[in-house]
């Protein structure tokens, strides 16, 4: 008796989450000159949290003249840990730089670019591109109100800490 040859059934490969890319452009206006704000806002440190409602956990294990490589662990959600996300910035001196951010549920690019408005005036121009791999994706308003309310209170302290003479370095 010959054996019967069975037919397998190949099994489709797992569709890759959905990708969604939405795109985002804002500006915030800071009270303190140009190269105060560049120093300012690209010292990337453990303590940049006090700036977000969520507190996580940041590490800053690379730090040249060039590049940062900063790390986030969000606080425990639902009960488990919550995806970490990295972050690769490119700087690029005197008024610009690059970050490349990789997480779990997305992956966004931002440019950030200073403007002089004056001796003691700068406006940060933000624009964000982002991937989204999870189906429920935040509203292009509540999306932009969490960047402008992060970059409102970082733009008083920033403002705050200039007219005070404290160094950029915070």
């Amino acid at each position: 008796m010959k054996p019967v040859a069975r037919s397998r059934r190949v099994r489709p490969a797992k569709k890759a989450r959905p990708v969604r890319r939405t795109s985002y452009r804002f500006s915030v206006e800071v009270r303190a000159p140009l190269a105060y704000a560049y120093e300012w806002c690209t010292d990337y440190r453990e303590s940049d949290h006090r700036f977000t409602s969520t507190h996580p956990t940041i590490a800053v294990p690379l730090r040249d003249e060039f590049r940062v490589i900063r790390t986030f662990q969000p606080k425990v959600r639902s009960g488990r840990p919550a995806p970490m996300t990295v972050e690769v910035i490119t700087l690029l001196p005197p008024d610009r730089w690059h970050l490349e951010q990789y997480s779990e549920d997305d992956d966004s690019t931002v440019d950030y670019r200073l403007t002089r408005l004056g001796p003691r005036k700068t406006r940060i121009d933000f624009e964000i591109r982002e991937k989204w791999r999870i189906p429920q994706i935040p509203t292009r308003k509540e999306y932009l109100a969490g960047w402008e309310a992060f970059w409102s209170r970082a733009a008083t302290a920033m403002g705050d800490g200039y007219g005070e003479g404290r160094s950029a370095d915070r």
